[in-house]
């Protein structure tokens, strides 16, 4: 089986190509179970130039891999939430290249790939190290966390926080179960401060949503984005998806907008 997969929700996009084990070509190639690996990859959209960069960059990670477009099977996309006009141009391309070689789309929400890459056993490895820590942090998160929801005893949260540009960040909660990263329910929208709010006390969290607002973050613990984020994340949601019988229908996938486009605020404020 192929599977090409994209994700262009932020500033910087990527593509990959996945196959069978013995169509691996090099030692750079990444399991991401299902029996696929990562064949080839490549990043793409430094300064949002998704429209002019992916095409080129998915006929280069295909010529890489050894495929042609006809041989895929399974096409991957990150449906945000995001940039208005990188969503709108990964899901559109996506959905053409799906109907061109008659493959199956499957759409994952950009955040849960986000939550995917990051290892739970960071819960644990900063047990023993952050200690002292979380006693100085405590009474600077008391305020913060006193209208948010508490944990379970030992559970690890996760708070996926990206900046949306518009003095707000997209946010998802979720919670280790199992082995894996559950979220709590739907993304949203919100000012700064008011998504620290929901925040668990001794939650991490991930994204660029902290580094673009770190006054309102500043009482949580930071997780690296893993060198895997991305197309490969959004790969290995996908293949789960589609291992446990989910199928979506080629239309059903769709960009998930959380905020009106420019043009609409505009509107709304008189100003077109």
């Amino acid at each position: 089986m192929i599977a090409l997969a994209l994700d262009t929700s932020g500033p910087v996009g990527s593509v990959a190509v996945l196959g069978d084990d013995e169509g691996a070509a090099n030692g750079n190639s990444g399991g991401v179970g299902n029996g696929l690996r990562v064949l080839a990859r490549r990043t793409i959209g430094h300064g949002m130039r998704h429209g002019v960069e992916l095409f080129p960059a998915i006929e280069a990670a295909l010529a890489e891999a050894g495929r042609a477009a006809r041989e895929i099977d399974v096409v991957a996309v990150g449906t945000g939430p995001g940039s208005y006009t990188g969503l709108r141009v990964g899901v559109t391309a996506a959905r053409a290249l799906a109907y061109a070689a008659g493959a199956e789309l499957i759409g994952v929400p950009s955040c849960d790939a986000l939550a995917e890459s990051t290892p739970i056993w960071a819960e644990a490895r900063c047990d023993s190290e952050c200690d002292s820590e979380r006693d100085s942090e405590r009474t600077s998160q008391s305020a913060a966390s006193s209208s948010a929801p508490t944990s379970d005893a030992g559970a690890a949260i996760l708070a996926v926080v990206v900046d949306a540009r518009v003095r707000a960040v997209y946010v998802a909660l979720y919670r280790a179960v199992e082995g894996v990263w559950t979220r709590d329910a739907d993304p949203e929208i919100l000012p700064p401060a008011e998504a620290a709010s929901r925040i668990p006390a001794g939650a991490f969290v991930i994204g660029d949503g902290p580094d673009a607002h770190a006054d309102a973050f500043a009482a949580f613990r930071r997780v690296d984005e893993s060198n895997d984020v991305g197309a490969p994340s959004v790969a290995r949601l996908a293949l789960a998806l589609r291992a446990r019988g989910e199928r979506q229908k080629i239309d059903a996938v769709i960009p998930l907008y959380l905020r009106k486009t420019e043009a609409e605020r505009k509107l709304a404020r008189g100003e077109l």
